[in-house]
């Protein structure tokens, strides 16, 4: 009864929930050069293709809209929302690990390059909950590379930046 209320109240007076979009394609809402780096929650990770951007698994932890991506031309995009997209089975069918894919709606930052993508990989090497915790040799590494392309390389091999 009162939740019809509020219902129609919020109908009278415009304060409705918002719609949500619906999307029927994965996808993002920018044009982006690949491979692309997914930087966030202490991790840098490269992505080849759009296909694998967009997908994940529940198991994965993977949080999209806390995570930035800096693609091959040096522009950088904020993650503003990460929609499901498809059939969405419940996750204790399978514990999770099926993959899903979404639609990432991107916001262009105002910073970009080679420079910018440093800084923020260098804020995930040097973060108290990252693998490297601000290891002064994987700090140097990151600092030492000359290029987007060498940068992105660089990043798929991470682990040795400590070595």
């Amino acid at each position: 009864m009162f939740k019809r209320l509020f219902v129609a109240l919020g109908l009278l007076t415009g304060c409705s929930s918002p719609v949500k979009k619906v999307y029927s394609e994965p996808g993002t809402s920018a044009s982006l050069n690949y491979p692309v780096l997914l930087v966030g929650q202490n991790t840098v990770d490269v992505r080849d293709d759009m296909k694998t951007l967009v997908s994940t698994s529940l198991s994965s932890g993977l949080n999209f809209v806390e995570r930035k991506i800096v693609d091959s031309s040096g522009a950088i995009f904020e993650v503003k929302s990460a929609t499901p997209v498809g059939e969405e089975k419940p996750w204790w069918s399978d514990m999770g690990t099926s993959q899903r894919s979404h639609f990432l709606e991107l916001h262009k930052t105002k910073g970009s390059g080679l420079a910018e993508a440093k800084r923020l990989i260098l804020e995930q090497v040097q973060s108290e909950r990252s693998s490297w915790r601000a290891d002064t040799k994987a700090v140097a590494r990151v600092k030492s590379y000359k290029t987007m392309t060498e940068l992105i390389e660089a990043c798929r091999r991470s682990w040795e930046w400590s070595q």
